[in-house]
């Protein structure tokens, strides 16, 4: 005689069989889909089970059992009673979520609500210290559905099913792309019916040296089930583009998408691009990001002074920005002709000086192990930046202990070695150089103040950038007192403070001295000139 089977409604034979073979096949395609054992809220309040429904046919889950691999608890409606329809989620919460947690509120609507007789999971909840399995069981006590979740996962990261016709294997199993999973919802790993996704190409950093173009593209993947017909792709960066796409895009097909070609500006630039598709499922695969390194024209920082001979401490090298925009030296590169360092941070604002070193003294900017080893003797030194392009070539002439090699010009050419001179005041690091270039027509010889005290300040200026310099102090005699400066290899200018002493360095009587400058360039030209100066100690007011 046949009988109804109770759970799915059909007939069963007219053997009577104490089996069916339509329920039975209903159940085994009720599987777990998502599984949250690491919840960001509450571990009392916040897992949750999600299964899912691939039949064809409604189960009634009275009588069913889930937990972990140490316990399990029964199934509870909520309510929504326990039938779950064919492609439903199930979204199985702790019993004290109810009045207890909001974090996946409010609760999906298409999914069948349930909770567990327990207080928690199995025994004790899902824990998170190794690797656990979680089992459906049927009213049969069939195990129906299990899985493996693998640690750690960071709070709020579920485990999801990627694909529900792969079986229960480790393999088919991933971390949740979003903070709290997807409770009761497609899951975020799975594949879609509709989804784009946008991918850079495989070299996702360019470098375009100066007033050379670029060309950014991107690969565009229909990951979906379904054929895309026409989407866009947005571009926001140093340039604001939108490409429209109308040709269709088969189901795992790709197109590459030029979405720019022109000049990029100077430095790193960072360009996101966004595929806008009508119904995409999966919004976290539309973004690509692409880094431009433009170049530098040539010139725009210059090598200004150099210290290859130190007395003590590290070798230095002084950069300065001839333009009036910030420049960043990421990327940069300061080489010999053997060794080289990379630059990896530090920037230079416009018309400004940065010094590069290994010391920790303040100057740094580079954390390069590879400064390049100066030589004493002289050497020639490049400037890259970071497209690898030379924005400046330097030869230097031999060095002096402990006094550094300063640019007279910047706007001349650093490999001319007329163009460098010891420095004045030994060094100068962030600091103007002592000798430079002045656009002057005659010489001009300055004492101030004048009368002084206590000692005036002597500066003199010269219309050739290098000379051999005498400067002396004559009394009212015509003998000379005081040698400032004797035969003295110097730039274009020089300040010297004079106190008022003699070559013995004795104080002078007050009165009236005179200053007398004589400069010889290396081509043969002679420049003088002469002014008085008042030497005014203790003379009352």
């Amino acid at each position: 005689m046949a009988t109804m089977c109770r759970k799915c409604g059909f007939w069963l034979s007219l053997f009577g069989a104490l089996w069916c073979i339509e329920c039975t096949a209903a159940h085994a395609q009720i599987v777990i889909n998502e599984v949250m054992f690491n919840p960001k809220g509450s571990e009392f309040f916040d897992e949750y089970i999600e299964l899912f429904h691939i039949g064809d046919a409604p189960v009634d889950l009275t009588g069913w059992r889930v937990g972990d691999g140490k316990g399990t608890d029964a199934i509870v409606g909520k309510d929504q009673g326990v039938i779950l329809e064919p492609g439903m989620y199930a979204l199985i919460l702790d019993a004290d979520y109810f009045g207890r947690s909001t974090s996946y509120d409010p609760l999906p609507p298409q999914a069948l609500i349930l909770t567990v007789s327990g207080p928690t999971f199995g025994n004790g909840g899902l824990h998170n210290f190794s690797n656990d399995q979680v089992v459906l069981i049927s009213a049969d006590g069939d195990t129906v559905s299990h899985m493996v979740y693998q640690i750690p996962n960071e709070p709020g990261i579920s485990e999801e099913r990627i694909d529900l016709q792969r079986g229960e294997r480790t393999a088919n199993w991933a971390d949740a792309k979003w903070t709290g999973g997807t409770p009761g919802r497609v899951n975020s790993v799975s594949v879609k019916d509709v989804d784009l996704a946008l991918r850079p190409l495989d070299m996702n950093v360019t470098k375009v040296p100066w007033m050379q173009e670029a060309t950014a593209t991107v690969w565009a993947v229909n990951v979906g089930r379904e054929v895309i017909h026409h989407f866009q792709v947005q571009a926001n960066g140093f340039f604001d583009t939108v490409t429209h796409v109308s040709r269709p895009l088969s189901v795992g097909d790709s197109v590459q998408v030029i979405v720019y070609q022109g000049h990029v500006p100077s430095g790193r630039q960072t360009v996101s691009f966004e595929g806008v598709l009508v119904g995409d499922e999966d919004l976290s695969n539309q973004t690509a990001r692409w880094a431009f390194v433009g170049g530098y024209p040539l010139g725009q920082v210059v090598i200004n002074e150099i210290m290859a001979f130190p007395r003590a401490g590290e070798e230095w090298v002084e950069l300065l920005n001839m333009s009036d925009h910030l420049v960043s030296l990421h990327g940069w590169v300061l080489k010999d002709t053997r060794t080289g360092a990379e630059i990896k941070s530090g920037e230079i604002p416009e018309k400004a000086l940065a010094v590069l070193s290994t010391d920790s003294d303040g100057l740094m900017i580079s954390d390069s192990s590879r400064f390049p080893t100066l030589n004493n003797g002289g050497d020639v030194l490049e400037l890259l930046d970071g497209t690898g392009s030379v924005i400046d070539r330097v030869a230097y002439p031999a060095a002096t202990a402990g006094v550094s090699l300063e640019r007279i010009d910047a706007l001349a050419s650093g490999t001319d070695l007329a163009n460098w001179l010891s420095s004045t005041s030994g060094s100068t690091p962030g600091f103007p150089n002592s000798v430079k270039a002045v656009k002057i027509e005659t010489v001009s010889l300055v004492a101030d103040p004048n009368p002084f005290d206590t000692e005036t300040r002597i500066k003199y200026q010269l219309p050739v950038s290098r000379a051999h310099v005498n400067l002396w102090i004559f009394d009212r005699e015509g003998r000379k007192v005081r040698a400032l400066l004797d035969v003295a290899e110097a730039g274009a200018e020089r300040e010297i403070v004079w106190d008022g002493r003699s070559d013995a360095q004795q104080f002078l009587k007050p009165g009236v001295f005179v200053l007398y400058l004589e400069a010889r360039s290396p081509d043969g030209q002679m420049f003088q000139a002469k002014t008085p100066v008042v030497f005014a100690r203790g003379i009352s007011n």
